[in-house]
């Protein structure tokens, strides 16, 4: 037998039903104060309302006076964990992990959705000191990933279900696994994410990203690409890079290995 949905509260549903129809799925107390006036409701009873509407299931709190529709409403799509992560950094693209997926650079399933940011963002931080946060909604894990505002590019507009949400594009998502294999399950997974997208990238576009980045960057990259195959006269501009003294080719790799003097990288992860 199916199960029934429990019905919000008269005044609540009717509320529901106003912001949803407009197509609000996550709200702020500011977003609906129109609504209250519109319904004749007292702006003074909207606490008393969202409180049964949490209750009752119909709706969750994403962060202080944030929420959204917790159940699909009126025949709408559940809300997607990438339309919850837009609204919990300004400005936020999903990456990393996540990223990888969705541009289909790996096979695993991700756990955490990394979300690129260059603000603070106001929530409990898992480990002190570090430059991001997590938090879990609805059992899915949110990382919060702090980066300088000048790094902040190479993000393009999806529609994932019935949102717009802004992602890493195939080149950045790529760079992003070079300079933080960490967050995207290791070297090796970058390593076969070039490989599968190699006839997909641009060439031109993500070496001028790694231009963006410090050097030790640029010759990752050059490395990786010299051992996919791409011409050795197309990797010129990554090799004139500057850089003091020899860096490991995997940051989170063993701290020893052969000395690479064409890219100044210490070798130390086997293909």
């Amino acid at each position: 037998m199916k199960q029934k949905q429990p019905k919000p509260p008269n005044i609540g549903f009717s509320l529901l039903q106003k912001i949803t129809t407009d197509g609000i799925r996550v709200f702020s107390i500011r977003d609906i104060v129109p609504y209250l006036k519109e319904l004749k409701i007292s702006n003074s009873y909207i606490y008393q309302i969202l409180h049964h509407l949490k209750k009752s299931g119909w709706i969750i709190q994403l962060k202080s006076g944030l929420y959204a529709v917790g159940m699909p409403f009126q025949g709408g799509m559940p809300l997607h964990e990438f339309e919850i992560a837009m609204h919990l950094a300004q400005p936020a693209a999903i990456s990393h992990l996540a990223a990888f997926s969705y541009h289909r650079l790996t096979e695993q399933i991700p756990s955490t959705v990394s979300i690129l940011t260059h603000t603070r963002v106001s929530l409990p931080r898992k480990r002190s000191g570090k430059p991001y946060g997590e938090v879990v909604i609805q059992g899915v894990t949110y990382r919060f990933i702090q980066i300088n505002p000048k790094l902040f590019f190479g993000i393009e507009k999806i529609w994932i279900g019935q949102s717009l949400v802004h992602i890493t594009d195939l080149e950045r998502t790529l760079i992003d696994g070079i300079t933080s294999p960490q967050y995207v399950g290791g070297f090796a997974e970058v390593m076969h994410a070039f490989s599968v997208s190699k006839e997909r990238f641009s060439l031109d576009r993500i070496i001028e990203y790694a231009h963006r980045f410090p050097a030790v960057c640029t010759k990752r990259l050059g490395w990786i690409l010299e051992h996919i195959g791409i011409p050795a006269n197309s990797l010129e501009p990554l090799k004139k890079i500057p850089i003091s003294g020899y860096r490991f080719l995997n940051p989170e790799g063993p701290k020893h290995g052969s000395c690479n003097k064409d890219w100044f990288l210490i070798e130390n992860f086997t293909p």
